[in-house]
């Protein structure tokens, strides 16, 4: 899969915001945004309006201007919850998100070159994918985004490439790692405590992180998996970055 195949738009952030011609000789900070399942990539302009939210913050002064990367990482509505299959056939998106995109985003776009000005995002199963990219790629990206995501992959039939106990398995779960070898990152989350996808992994990731890992959690004592519950906290996430990651720094 290539970056490419995501259309025109892609190829001309200018289309979407006039300041990067604007700013000819600038670098710009990245998010890399992952999508939940459903709804699609798109749901982040649609649903959580996020072009308005950074604009509002940026001209308050609480964060720069970033570009939002957003790869589409269920192909053929494939819930591959952004991991490496690792059978022959299987999708590597995981190494896709992480390598081929940045990547293809450095080869495009003026864009900052030192992790502290790439951040992941992701809401519900893309919080998960936000969280691990972060952590599994701690070279890559400084901090991390979760809102409603969760700490292992919700993988289910008939795509399951892997079992728990498996060495991917193993590999992809995020609270062993924060126990045993916590990566150099910043991460915020967003869950509640009657939220059963995210909850109870979202707490544990909070309550195992230690040094040089950080973790700011909110939780809320109501509000289900849905969206309405997570759109009030783009803004003070965004503003927790900015804050967080110096290549966010206005």
């Amino acid at each position: 899969m290539s970056p490419s195949s995501w259309g025109d738009q892609a190829l001309h952030p200018s289309r979407g915001d006039p300041a990067y011609d604007q700013q000819p000789a600038a670098q710009f900070p990245v998010i890399e945004i992952s999508h939940g399942y459903l709804p699609a990539p798109l749901a982040t302009f649609t649903v959580f309006h996020m072009d308005a939210v950074l604009h509002r913050l940026h001209e308050r002064g609480r964060i720069a201007l970033p570009l939002l990367v957003i790869p589409h990482w269920a192909p053929d509505r494939l819930d591959t919850e952004c991991v490496d299959g690792g059978r022959p056939g299987d999708p590597a998106i995981e190494t896709w998100m992480t390598t081929d995109v940045p990547a293809w985003v450095y080869e495009n776009f003026r864009v900052g070159s030192n992790r502290e000005s790439w951040a992941s995002m992701g809401y519900s199963a893309g919080g998960w994918c936000a969280l691990m990219s972060t952590m599994l790629h701690p070279h890559t990206y400084s901090a991390a985004i979760s809102l409603g995501g969760y700490a292992y992959p919700a993988l289910d039939p008939p795509y399951i490439p892997f079992t728990p106990e498996s060495p991917a398995g193993r590999r992809y779960d995020l609270v062993a790692l924060a126990r045993s070898a916590p990566p150099a990152v910043a991460l915020w989350t967003l869950t509640s405590t009657v939220d059963k996808l995210s909850g109870r992994t979202s707490q544990a990731l909070a309550a195992a992180a230690r040094p040089p890992m950080s973790l700011t959690p909110t939780v809320l004592s109501s509000g289900a998996h849905r969206a309405e519950v997570w759109e009030p906290y783009i803004a003070p996430s965004l503003e927790w970055l900015g804050r967080t990651s110096p290549g966010f720094a206005v």
